[in-house]
C-alpha cells in the first residue's frame, strides 16, 4: 500500500489549522477560567467530563454520520488516538487548574506545544518516516529551550521540587505528538478516516476516561458550575470540538511538521489572553526559553524540511 504524500502547502489546510491553532489556545484560557470560584471552582476532573461531553453531543447535529463513518475503519487507531488524546486534555487542563501551582496558561501552552519535538521521533516509529540529522538537532535546542525556560526550577536553590504542573504540561505534548502521527496516518492512505470519526471518538474516549476518574475522586471533589461556568463549558466544549476537527481536516493535507508550526499558534493566544483576563506576567527566561522552542518549529519549516510520509 502507498501513501501519497501531502502537498507542501495548501491554504485551505493552512486555514483550518490556523483555526485550529486559536481554538487550543482558548481551551488553555478557558480551563483556568472554569476552575475559578466564579465558575464553580471545577477540578480538571470535572472541566475534561463537561468538555467532552459537550464536544460529543456537538458532532451528531454538525455532521449527518453515516454507519460506516460512525464504526470507522482503523478501530483499534481510533481508540489509541481517544486515550492519548484524553490524557494529554487532562494533564493540560491539570497543570493550569491545580490550586497549589496553576501554572500560566501560556507556559502550559508552550510545553504542551513540545509536541514538534515528539512527533517526528513517533512519526520514524509508526509510520516509518525519516528522522534526519536536522530533527536531531531541532530536539536538542528544544530541550534547551524548556531548561531556559524551566529556569526558575532548575538553577533557583529554593525551587528545588518537582514541578508538578510543568511536568504535566510537558507529558501532555509529549502525547500530543503521537496523536498527532495518528492522525496523520489515519487521514492518509486510500481509505482514510472522515475527521468528524476521529472526533466522536476522541470525544467519547475522553468523556468516559473523565467520568471513570470523577467516580474515584468521589462526591468531595465534585463542584456543581455556577451560570457563568456553565457559559464557559460551553464554549470549552464548542472550542474544544473546533480544533479537533479543524486539526483532523487540516493534518490531511499538510506534512505533520508544517501543521504542528501552526498550532504552535496556541502559545501565542493562551499568553495573550491569559495576561488581559488573568493578569499573568511573564520572566525574560520564560519569554526566552518559549521563542526559542517555537523557533525551532520555524526553522524546520521554513528551511524547506518536513516530514513525509515513506512510500512503500
Amino acid at each position: 500500500m502507498t501513501n501519497k504524500p501531502p502537498a507542501k502547502f495548501d491554504t485551505l489546510a493552512f486555514a483550518a489549522l490556523l483555526g485550529s491553532g486559536i481554538c487550543f489556545g482558548a481551551i488553555f484560557v478557558l480551563s483556568k477560567q472554569a476552575s475559578y470560584p466564579s465558575s464553580g471552582g471545577l477540578e480538571a476532573t470535572q472541566i475534561t467530563l463537561f468538555r467532552f461531553l459537550i464536544a460529543t453531543l456537538s458532532v451528531p447535529f454538525l455532521f449527518k454520520i453515516s454507519r460506516e463513518r460512525f464504526v470507522g475503519i482503523r478501530v483499534g487507531e481510533l481508540l489509541m488516538r481517544g486515550l492519548c488524546g484524553f490524557l494529554a486534555a487532562y494533564l493540560a487542563a491539570k497543570s493550569v487548574t491545580d490550586p497549589k501551582h496553576q501554572l500560566e496558561v501560556g507556559v502550559a501552552a508552550v510545553l504542551n506545544s513540545t509536541a514538534v519535538i515528539f512527533a517526528p521521533a513517533f512519526a520514524w516509529l509508526i509510520l516509518s518516516e525519516p528522522l534526519t540529522r536536522r530533527s536531531w538537532i531541532a530536539i536538542f535546542l528544544a530541550i534547551l529551550g524548556i531548561v531556559i525556560l524551566e529556569e526558575r526550577h532548575i538553577f533557583v536553590p529554593q525551587t528545588l521540587q518537582v514541578p508538578w504542573s510543568e511536568l504535566w504540561a510537558l507529558v501532555s505534548g509529549v502525547l500530543a505528538g503521537v496523536v498527532v502521527v495518528l492522525i496523520r496516518d489515519m487521514r492518509s492512505g486510500p481509505n482514510p478516516e472522515k475527521p468528524e470519526t476521529i472526533v466522536l471518538y476522541y470525544s467519547i474516549v475522553a468523556t468516559l476516561g473523565s467520568a471513570l476518574l470523577c467516580v474515584i475522586a468521589g462526591k468531595a471533589a465534585w463542584h456543581w458550575p455556577t451560570l457563568t461556568g456553565w457559559l464557559v463549558l460551553l464554549l470549552l466544549g464548542l472550542a474544544s470540538f473546533g480544533a479537533q476537527w479543524l486539526m483532523s481536516f487540516g493534518l490531511r493535507l499538510q506534512d505533520t511538521l508544517i501543521g504542528i508550526l501552526v498550532l504552535n499558534l496556541q502559545s501565542v493566544v493562551a499568553a495573550v489572553i491569559g495576561s488581559m483576563l488573568f493578569g499573568e506576567t511573564y520572566t525574560a527566561t520564560v519569554i526566552a526559553g518559549s521563542l526559542i522552542v517555537m523557533s525551532v518549529a520555524i526553522w524546520l519549516t521554513s528551511s524547506g524540511w518536513a516530514v513525509r510520509t515513506k512510500q512503500s
